[in-house]
Formats: C-alpha cells, sequence, structure tokens
C-alpha cells in the first residue's frame, strides 16, 4: 500500500472542494442523458488516507515498490492482536465473543419459552371443567348359570358423549368341562371377540363409541356338564375436546 505516486501528484493533501449533492455510489451514467459519476481528486484522497491510517496504527511502513498488495490486511490482523493482548490472547478474545453470542441466544430462546408458556397458561385458563369426566368410571355386572345352559351378564348406561368403551368379559367355570363351548363379548349388538375352550376364559375390546346415547356391553357363555359365572366390566373415557 502506497500513496499515489506520479508526476502529477501534490505533495500536500489539498482541501477538500465544498461538497454539494446527494451521497451515493458510482454510476456508468446513460450517454446522452445521464451523465457518468465523475471519480474526484478529493475523494480519492480520502480512500487512500483511510488505508494508510491502518498501516501506521500498527507501526508499519508502506510498500514503495508497487509489488506488495496484502500491507492492509496485515495491518487489520496485528490490530487485532494487539487489541487482544491487551486483555486476553485473540483466541480468548473470540471466545468471549462467541459466549456472549450463545448468551444472547440463550436469552432470547428462554424469552421464546416464557412466551410460550404465557400462551399455554392464558389457553389453559378458558378451558371449561368437564363435569363428565367420572361419568361413569366403571360398571360391572356377574350372573351364575347351571351347566348345560347359556347365560348371560349385561351392563347398560347412558354415555355422556363420545368416548372410548372399554369392556372385559369372563367365564369362570367350576371345574373343566368335558367339551368346548363359546363364550362371546358383544357390545352395543356387534360382535367383539369370542372363542371356543372348555376351561375358563376371558375376552377384552376397546370400541370407540361415536357420540352420547345408550351403550350396552353383554358377555354370552355357555358349559356343557359344568356350572360356572359370568362377569362383565366396563369403563367409559369420555373424548377430551
Amino acid at each position: 500500500m502506497q500513496r499515489i505516486i506520479d508526476t502529477t501528484a501534490v505533495a500536500i493533501l489539498p482541501a477538500p472542494p465544498p461538497l454539494t449533492g446527494p451521497a451515493g455510489y458510482f454510476s456508468e451514467g446513460i450517454p446522452g442523458s445521464v451523465a457518468a459519476t465523475r471519480a474526484r481528486g478529493w475523494w480519492l484522497n480520502m480512500v487512500q488516507e483511510e488505508l494508510l491510517a491502518l498501516l501506521t496504527a500498527a507501526g508499519m511502513t508502506p510498500d514503495t515498490t508497487g509489488t506488495t498488495f496484502n500491507q492492509v490486511l496485515a495491518a487489520i490482523n496485528h490490530l487485532i492482536a494487539v487489541a487482544g493482548a491487551g486483555g486476553a490472547s485473540g483466541a480468548a478474545l473470540a471466545a468471549e465473543i462467541a459466549r456472549a453470542e450463545a448468551a444472547e441466544a440463550t436469552k432470547a430462546s428462554a424469552s421464546g419459552l416464557a412466551a410460550e408458556i404465557a400462551r399455554a397458561e392464558a389457553a389453559e385458563a378458558t378451558l371449561v371443567p368437564r363435569s363428565d369426566l367420572n361419568n361413569p368410571t366403571g360398571l360391572a355386572n356377574q350372573v351364575y348359570a347351571a351347566s348345560g345352559t347359556t347365560g348371560t351378564a349385561t351392563v347398560s348406561f347412558t354415555a355422556p358423549g363420545p368416548g372410548m368403551l372399554y369392556a372385559t368379559g369372563g367365564r369362570n367355570n367350576s371345574s373343566q368341562d368335558t367339551l368346548a363351548s363359546t363364550a362371546a363379548l358383544y357390545v352395543n349388538g356387534s360382535l367383539a371377540m369370542t372363542d371356543s375352550t372348555i376351561a375358563s376364559t376371558s375376552h377384552s375390546a376397546a370400541v370407540h363409541i361415536a357420540g352420547g346415547g345408550a351403550v350396552s356391553a353383554s358377555y354370552v357363555a355357555s358349559t356343557n356338564s359344568v356350572a360356572f359365572s359370568l362377569q362383565v366390566m366396563l369403563m367409559f373415557v369420555p373424548d377430551v375436546v
């Protein structure tokens, strides 16, 4: 980096002329209508002195050969290193900058999280408690039947709205039967599960009830030569809307 070296150059920095017109950018102009922007001597001197000020601050001697093209970069690097050595190394300074940026990001993240929590709390405050969530919590029925007969255990209730019905039915034989017999679980008249066995058995099903109204679940079974009992148990969980 060096000041302009030319036979037309002057030894003393000229004072800039009175500056008029807007600050802006160079333009190539439009031939015949808009004049191109002229590179004025005062502006070139300003840029030249700004660059040389970096070399002066770094204690560097401007190149006189016109073949060194990184003096401004070297001056900036030197000044950064000196600034770091005044309190911390360049690496430590970079680490401090990184920590500051991370702290700022954390602050913004925490602020965003706090805003989300506030919004969630405000939304929760608008919810209307539902008294039907425990209606019913559970219902059960048990019946006894003699050997060679068919028994049915049924539970019916009115659902307060849409929800999931969890039904379990069981047949408990007094002893092992001589032949296999069928046991089946029904929900609102539709078969949910069934099989045939000579021993005690049970069946479970989860059925979504689309709307409120009457709901019924039955467990139907029989035996050939042993007495038995039947149980059906229900739990209804309303949809949360």
